[in-house]
């Protein structure tokens, strides 16, 4: 289980940042937190418009388009769906239909298919 501090699992960090676990996925440039956010992993240049200000402040899972998801490496896929259900509480009739229908349409986008069960 993930816990507070450094987690190494195969290559990926999962460590304790500013009080919330997060997780780097190298494939989409963005880094999850446990409170569900995502911030782009790169926020080295200043900010030159509201928009640029808006991404740097991070946006909830639930509002991530397709595009995003569909652009995970299949390992990120896995690390995503593992991370959020070991660090939150999420697991809910809701959560599941969401996450059956992101799985599904990368599955399809990617021509690939895996086994749904991540833990």
């Amino acid at each position: 289980m993930i816990g507070k501090g450094n987690i190494t699992k195969g290559e990926k960090n999962m460590v304790l940042m500013n009080g919330s676990d997060y997780i780097e996925l190298d494939s989409v440039g963005s880094t999850l937190t446990s409170d569900l956010m995502v911030f782009p992993t790169d926020c080295s240049e200043v900010p030159e418009t509201t928009s640029d200000v808006e991404e740097m402040m991070g946006v909830h899972i639930y509002d991530v388009d397709d595009e995003w998801f569909n652009s995970l490496s299949s390992d990120d896929l896995t690390d995503f769906f593992e991370f959020i259900e070991l660090n939150s509480d999420v697991i809910t009739t809701v959560y599941k239909a969401w996450k059956d229908g992101i799985w599904g349409d990368w599955e399809n986008v990617n021509n690939c298919y895996m086994n749904l069960e991540v833990i």
